[in-house]
């Protein structure tokens, strides 16, 4: 997915080797990442501490004014986040996104913790530390809709930056309001967010997920992959396919939503993102543990037909 103007989107690590090495080992070399990043960092130390202080204020104006510079600098190319955790930014973000009374300050200082999150990961662990997953997912429910969009940003970047994040941002509750908001009538570009929020989040194995948010999961893949968007569908039809490498139970449980006939049908899109996630999808799909043949047959339909048709 592109990266937002103005701010910026890491994309999730995939699966690899990294992912044995202990706990112990991981969070020192992303402290070493951390302070190669910080190395890099303008100098603004005073400027960061006159910020933040300025964000502190009880007037508004110079809140929001605050806030302002601050999300404009972490959205340099070498954003000086080190220099402003020091100067005590993380606790003063949570208290700004709270104020549902002053939404401009909210939108800014949403948008800044989605700088910070698209940094490495340290920094990501340090949001997650000052408390800010629960108000992230409250936003999702009680936030204007420029600040969801910032706060489903934000999550993205947070939930994909491995498992123990991913299942903290679970145990906050994260899926019902996420899904919710896709009942609402949100545009395209966050429906695609959205769908890349949920990539994330079953991209690493092994989630803690209640049967309900399964069945929620499951029901809302559904609907993004009938969406007419292609890119809609395509990022669906992904997050479709590390929810099905998640085990049978989950396969079931997208079977039992009637997904089956949505994903043959998008093997015969015209778009070839559609179908190679769609191939992906079913792949995975058909090894479940109720009726895999339907898909197994639909899609060696579809082959044969290709196949015939390139020869011709």
């Amino acid at each position: 997915m592109a990266e937002q103007d103005g701010s910026h989107m890491r994309q999730p690590e995939m699966e690899t080797e990294d992912q044995e090495k202990t706990e112990e080992e991981r969070r020192k070399e992303m402290k070493e990442i951390a302070r190669e990043a910080a190395a890099k960092e303008e100098d603004i130390g005073e400027l960061a501490i006159e910020i933040v202080n300025g964000m502190r204020s009880h007037d508004p104006k110079v809140q929001i004014s605050n806030a302002e510079k601050a999300r404009q600098l972490l959205s340099n190319p070498q954003p000086p986040i080190q220099q402003f955790i020091d100067a005590g930014i993380l606790p003063v973000l949570a208290a700004c996104m709270n104020r549902n009374d002053l939404p401009h300050l909210q939108l800014e200082a949403t948008w800044a913790v989605t700088n910070i999150a698209s940094g490495p990961t340290e920094y990501t662990y340090a949001l997650v530390e000052a408390n800010h997953l629960p108000v992230l997912v409250d936003l999702l429910s009680n936030g204007r809709s420029k600040v969801q969009e910032q706060a489903v940003w934000a999550l993205g970047n947070i939930v994909g930056d491995g498992p123990d994040c991913r299942d903290q941002a679970l145990e906050e509750g994260i899926i019902r309001p996420l899904i919710e908001l896709l009942a609402s009538p949100i545009q395209v570009p966050l429906r695609r967010q959205v769908c890349w929020v949920l990539t994330n989040l079953f991209r690493v194995k092994n989630p803690v997920m209640s049967d309900d948010d399964k069945k929620l999961v499951a029901n809302a893949l559904k609907e993004l992959v009938r969406h007419f968007d292609p890119q809609v569908q395509a990022d669906a039809l992904w997050a479709v396919a590390y929810f099905a490498d998640l085990g049978s139970d989950y396969i079931d449980d997208l079977i039992g939503c009637g997904i089956t006939r949505e994903l043959v049908q998008r093997l015969y899109s015209n778009d070839s993102k559609v179908i190679a996630a769609a191939l992906r999808a079913t792949g995975t799909h058909s090894c479940g543990k109720r009726q895999p043949g339907t898909i197994q047959r639909e899609s060696c339909f579809l082959i044969s037909c290709q196949t015939h048709y390139t020869i011709v």
